[in-house]
């Protein structure tokens, strides 16, 4: 290339500031370049290399680059989450379900239960009106001057008689004669 670099600013005119122009020294031709907006000129479009992130379409680029690396980024922290949510949602699914069960048993447990203590509960009733009803027959077949004293029957004679009379009188009639201790037996008597 020639030793030095020219610019010749006689040939730029005033009115194509922005223009690039040619010059033919000693055969050799030198380019004088200024930044400028493409002119067509006679139908031809002079082409201009810019810097692509100057460009609307470099921008929109970055743009979209960006945006693809933040949705990229959400798309992760939203699938880590929803894997600890699950992970954390089975895990109590889990729990829930062994409480479910062991309530369950205890449910069946409980159920058994009652159904035995109804059972033993009828039985009793069953018993006590079966002896509710021997003693009301009890109570109808005693003999006339006979009285009860808690689960005691008593005959008063009213006959004097002596110790070995009274205790044959007493077998007789099915009981046995009996000395009198308790003060209640003395207030029956």
């Amino acid at each position: 290339m020639s030793e030095g670099v020219y610019e010749n600013s006689e040939i730029f005119k005033d009115d194509e500031p922005d223009a690039m122009k040619n010059t033919d020294i000693d055969g050799q031709l030198y380019a004088n370049v200024r930044a400028f907006k493409p002119s067509t000129r006679d139908g031809v479009v002079a082409s201009v290399h810019v810097q692509w992130w100057k460009r609307p379409s470099g921008v929109a680029a970055v743009c979209l680059g960006l945006l693809c690396v933040l949705l990229l980024a959400g798309i992760i922290g939203l699938s880590v989450q929803y894997s600890n949510v699950s992970k954390n949602s089975s895990a109590a699914i889990d729990q829930l379900q062994t409480s479910y069960n062991t309530i369950t048993k205890e449910r069946d447990q409980l159920q058994t239960s009652y159904s035995n203590m109804t059972k033993e509960r009828d039985q009793l009733q069953t018993e006590r009106d079966v002896l509710s009803g021997g003693l009301s027959d009890l109570k109808k077949t005693c003999p006339e001057g006979w009285q009860k004293l808690e689960s005691s029957w008593y005959f008063l004679s009213t006959e004097t008689k002596t110790w070995k009379e009274s205790r044959e009188d007493c077998l007789e009639r099915g009981a046995d004669l009996v000395i009198i201790k308790s003060d209640k037996e003395k207030v029956l008597v």
